[in-house]
């Protein structure tokens, strides 16, 4: 797939806002060959990984874990998925979580659940268990949503994902695919159209260490107290702010662990 957004057409529709924003958006995404835009949920959209920090619809609904805090530029988000609807092509939802949870967060944003589509193997409330376990990869999913919605050429579905494993496998499936370098980061206008500009660009080695980053609980119980707060740092200057190879050493070491439970019903470690 050649996805021709220029950083210009990124800039323009990243800083428009209101009904212009949206044009600009809606028109630059109506010239993308993708039929159906597959988003990944947890650090993806999500600051922290919702599944395994145990959030309900409650925590949702309640405030306790609410739309601005976990969801970052969730207005922009808002846009995108709207831009999306308006260009006449479709957006879903492709997690490992609890789809009841990620429906709640939409419903946050303004979309109802008539209005959304979420697709996980689980239902809802359910966990991961000694007898269920997350697939090796999204490519099921994402032949069933190909063939739910009549897209017939699967280059034309495009999957968004924070876990390099899961866009490789979808590449080598036939799908299009871009891998989130920033997990945690959330979803901008901007960030959206660059990652689809780039989805040619094969995963990049450190998506690992920035995505164990972000998760915080386990490298924080496997390295200790100083990894705490690596989430809400900025990015890019996380690995100044460490300031130098001794303290960057538990972060090199994080890729070097398999994929393992931390918990009996949480995601393995990918």
């Amino acid at each position: 797939m050649a996805a021709a957004v220029s950083s210009e057409e990124a800039a323009a529709a990243a800083a428009g806002g209101g009904d212009n924003g949206l044009s600009v958006l809606t028109e630059t995404l109506s010239t993308v060959p993708v039929e159906m835009f597959a988003f990944d949920f947890d650090l993806t959209l999500t600051r922290r990984h919702i599944y395994n920090a145990g959030v309900t619809v409650e925590d949702v609904e309640s405030g306790r874990a609410p739309l601005q805090a976990e969801l970052p530029y969730c207005d922009e988000l808002a846009s995108i998925l709207q831009g999306i609807t308006a260009a006449e092509k479709k957006w879903c939802i492709v997690t490992f979580g609890q789809p009841n949870v990620v429906r709640a967060y939409l419903r946050a944003m303004g979309f109802p659940d008539d209005q959304t589509e979420v697709y996980s193997p689980l239902n809802d409330g359910e966990r991961y268990n000694e007898n269920k376990s997350p697939p090796k990869d999204k490519n099921n999913i994402l032949s069933e949503i190909a063939t739910k919605e009549g897209v017939e050429d699967k280059r034309r579905v495009f999957l968004l994902d924070d876990d390099g494993r899961n866009v490789a496998a979808a590449r080598r499936g036939g799908f299009s695919a871009s891998v989130v370098e920033r997990p945690g980061l959330g979803m901008s206008i901007q960030l959206f159209l660059r990652y689809l500009s780039q989805e040619k660009r094969p995963a990049p080695a450190w998506t690992e260490v920035w995505r164990e980053e972000a998760r915080g609980s386990f490298v924080s119980s496997h390295f200790g107290s100083t990894i705490r707060g690596c989430a809400s740092a900025p990015w890019d200057k996380v690995a100044r702010r460490r300031g130098g190879s001794s303290t960057l050493s538990p972060l090199v070491a994080v890729r070097s662990l398999p994929p393992t439970y931390s918990g009996a019903d949480q995601v393995p470690m990918r």
